[in-house]
């Protein structure tokens, strides 16, 4: 087999293949498939008082919409962190493992009525190493990751509710 036959053969081989991969789509498995034409939740959000109440709502608006329906429910939280040390150990060290733990408290209302309500929390981990404005931006990450994680947890309780459907 000559050299430009062999080059011939790789090239047809390409096209085939390019063929038969222009069929294809990619799209992500666990998340949205297109754009959706409808809000899956018509909700409304209360005004957040802190950051962490802001990242709440901003995530849940993210993921379920926004609703401008004066009649719509609508959804508050009560958001809390609180950070602690992991271990027991007293040994001094350079670097100190921390783990922050979010609580949100919500409840949805329509007309006075309440129709979802729970708990959830979610931790998230950083290190502080004595650095103070260093652990701050560590801190103040940590505690929004640990929001949006139990946001996640908040959304997927609404959209089984079958009080909400």
């Amino acid at each position: 087999m000559s050299w430009s036959s062999a080059r011939r053969g790789a090239l047809l081989a390409l096209a085939a293949a390019t063929l038969v991969l222009a069929g294809c789509t990619i799209a992500p498995v666990h998340g949205d498939r297109g754009a959706m034409t409808s809000d899956p939740l018509p909700l409304a959000y209360a005004s957040p008082d802190t950051r962490l109440e802001q990242v709440f709502y901003q995530t849940l608006a993210a993921r379920l919409g926004r609703s401008g329906a004066p009649d719509a429910p609508i959804v508050t939280a009560r958001v809390s962190s609180s950070a602690s040390d992991i271990g027991l150990s007293d040994r001094p060290e350079p670097v100190t493992d921390r783990q922050v733990v979010a609580t949100i408290t919500y409840q949805v209302e329509k007309s006075g009525e309440i129709l979802a309500s729970g708990r959830r929390t979610a931790t998230a981990h950083y290190r502080s190493t004595g650095q103070v404005l260093a652990d701050d931006i560590a801190r103040q990450k940590a505690d929004e990751d640990a929001v949006r994680a139990a946001t996640q947890s908040v959304i997927a309780a609404l959209l089984t509710d079958p009080a909400l459907q």
